[in-house]
């Protein structure tokens, strides 16, 4: 009977054996002249040639297979290359490794934060986490991480900034989920921040009282 070889999950058979010296080094190079890509908002074949020390050819080389996997892209009217779309999207995958208060941060605040005021000072009442809402892990829901990439439209490389997204659109999205759910249920069609529970008991009691 012959027996075949068990291979470890997650290595390839020749793991501990040397890489092929010219693979590491055109994958070097090719990464050396993204990041010199990225550096500018637009260079020409022989700037990027002198910035990584190339010889033209071999910049031209690199650029077509990072151009052919959608990292960089060519303007020929400019004869310029820049980053591409495909670059953005695997930058994406960075926010995955956002920690867990920074998602459940906005979303605990459409659900718990509020700021109480004195109505005839106007002073702040809740002015320590004595009075103040202060969320812990137990008060935040599951969190599943994806992205749906649409491109934009009002530029050639259709990226969106990202920096501030989660914050923009979080506090929308809880309200309005938490909104459809008491239309379906109790035909409530608007509730302020915070959705806190007192708030969303009240607002079903007051359709019941109706």
């Amino acid at each position: 009977m012959e027996m075949t070889e068990k291979r470890r999950r997650g290595r390839p058979r020749a793991f501990n054996a040397p890489a092929e010296p010219n693979a590491v080094q055109s994958l070097d190079r090719a990464l050396r002249i993204l990041a010199i890509v990225a550096e500018a908002d637009g260079l020409s074949l022989s700037e990027i040639a002198e910035r990584s020390d190339l010889a033209p050819s071999t910049a031209y080389r690199m650029l077509t297979t990072l151009s052919n996997h959608g990292m960089v892209e060519f303007d020929g009217p400019e004869q310029l290359w820049s980053v591409g779309v495909e670059t953005y999207r695997m930058g994406a995958a960075f926010l995955r490794r956002r920690k867990l208060v920074d998602r459940a941060r906005t979303v605990m605040q459409a659900l718990m934060e509020s700021t109480a005021y004195d109505p005839v000072s106007g002073q702040l009442l809740s002015v320590s986490f004595m009075d103040y809402a202060m969320p812990r892990a137990g008060d935040a829901p599951d969190f599943v991480f994806e992205t749906r990439n649409v491109p934009c439209k009002t530029n050639p490389l259709g990226v969106k900034g990202a920096g501030e997204a989660g914050a923009i659109g979080s506090c929308p999205a809880v309200m309005n989920a938490i909104v459809d759910a008491l239309w379906r249920a109790h035909r409530i069609r608007h509730v302020d921040m915070p959705a806190t529970p007192q708030r969303i008991w009240q607002a079903i009691r007051g359709t019941r009282t109706a």
